[in-house]
């Protein structure tokens, strides 16, 4: 998550590193633990990912 929202990384590297085959997959795992896909979680201010 931290990766998303405070590194320069594209959504497709962060994918790969973590491990993921498909950036859908990844995305889909974001959203089932966020509510957020992981571009509207890049979208959102670094304050309001903290907590």
């Amino acid at each position: 998550m931290k990766l998303l929202y405070s590194s320069n990384m594209s959504i497709k590297e962060i994918t790969d590193m973590c491990g993921f085959p498909r950036q859908a997959e990844f995305a889909r795992f974001i959203k089932k633990r966020t509510g957020l896909t992981p571009s509207k979680i890049r979208e959102q201010p670094f304050w309001e990912n903290e907590g």
